[in-house]
């Protein structure tokens, strides 16, 4: 698989909910991109949501949204992310993650809610809010229609005493049936070949460690 990176549509769409969690949905125009903890408590009979919660296994088993499917997000390998040559958060492959999605439940017309820690101890919080943003976003280039972000992410959620399930999901499976979108994701030939476009613009999310260190070496 090459190289990819995020468009900046989709950047905006799935980070903008997590820049400012507990104010997202004044802060964003994409009101599809985030719920509220309220709209979520509201909804969740809802019959075509599908709650996922990309947490550690320890922490899913230790409190959860009821109904919610288990699917950790880690690094480097995981149903979210895989490794090849070297490289790190490429894409899944197509049949893998469309079996993952097929497991939860999973349809191209489910809408489903993503749901993540927005800060982790010991972690820069700009880490579980790009995980939360970048499996959003493999969702929608899975073919997925409907994919939000829980906003303010599983603290808020418990901070306001809501009600959480110990109890592991178990969805029925069903035939994942959405198709690869060709539009979010874009490879390294064509990044190089936009560099001199003067109406694309190429923005570098990276930590700033990072970047300073490659230009230094």
């Amino acid at each position: 698989m090459k190289t990819r990176l995020l468009s900046l549509a989709c950047i905006l769409a799935a980070v903008c909910p997590i820049l400012l969690p507990g104010h997202a949905a004044q802060a964003c125009s994409h009101s599809s991109a985030v719920v509220s903890t309220e709209w979520l408590a509201r909804h969740q009979d809802r019959p075509d949501l599908v709650l996922v919660d990309i947490r550690t296994s320890a922490e899913y088993a230790a409190g959860h949204v009821a109904g919610a499917v288990s699917i950790p997000f880690e690094m480097p390998i995981s149903a979210w992310t895989s490794m090849n040559n070297g490289l790190l958060m490429e894409l899944p492959a197509e049949s893998e993650l469309s079996a993952t999605l097929g497991n939860a439940g999973i349809t191209r017309n489910s809408y489903v809610i993503v749901i993540n820690n927005t800060e982790m101890e010991g972690v820069p919080p700009a880490f579980p809010r790009a995980q939360t943003a970048r499996v959003a976003v493999t969702l929608l280039n899975a073919g997925v229609r409907e994919v939000a972000i829980l906003d303010g992410g599983m603290q808020k959620w418990s901070r306001e005493s809501r009600a959480l399930s110990t109890e592991t999901a178990t969805p029925k499976p069903v035939t994942f049936n959405g198709r690869t979108r060709k539009d979010i994701f874009v490879s390294k030939e064509q990044v190089a070949s936009s560099l001199r476009d003067r109406h694309k613009v190429l923005i570098d999310a990276r930590d700033r460690k990072i970047r300073l260190t490659e230009k230094e070496t």
